[in-house]
């Protein structure tokens, strides 16, 4: 973290430096505790105008909202981060991790057909992006879903190949 603040000052790019604010933000979500990175996320991007900023920003915002149980609330911030978000090569890996915000919140709600689409958009984005495929990632999300919808001898199928 210190070595992006560093490296934004000697640069003069308010981006990173808005950039490490959102990470410092949420910060508290790494040791558990969800409440204060989305008081210190709003707080945050309360005055960022900078898309791709903001996009960042909401994807965080938008796991800790799934993590409180804030459903709806978890859905708006990733719409929040998409909508201004320009679709552009640039920002494909953003608008991954937004679709990966909400595939976790359609796993949360039990809502796995939307899931697989919101994964399924990770995979397409990550793609085009020629950014490599987290197989892993992939393998523990749909682990996840079969889990919580009670076919435990699959989800454990599937945990065993990664």
């Amino acid at each position: 973290m210190a070595a992006l603040e560093a490296e934004a000052r000697a640069q003069s790019n308010t981006r990173f430096l808005a950039m490490a604010r959102i990470l410092h933000a949420y910060a508290p979500a790494l040791e558990g505790d969800y409440v204060a990175a989305r008081s210190n996320l709003a707080e945050v991007l309360a005055t960022v105008t900078d898309p791709i900023v903001l996009a960042a920003g909401e994807r965080l915002r938008a796991y800790a909202l799934t993590a409180l149980g804030l459903f709806a609330n978890s859905l708006e911030a990733a719409r929040a981060g998409l909508v201004n978000l320009p679709d552009a090569p640039a920002t494909r890996s953003l608008r991954s991790g937004l679709h990966d915000s909400m595939a976790y919140n359609s796993v949360r709600v039990g809502d796995y057909e939307t899931a697989l689409y919101h994964l399924e958009r990770t995979v397409e984005l990550d793609t085009a992006a020629g950014r490599p495929i987290d197989g892993a990632v992939l393998v523990n999300n749909i682990a996840s879903m079969f889990a919580q919808a009670g076919a435990h001898d699959e989800a454990l199928r599937l945990a065993a190949i990664h």
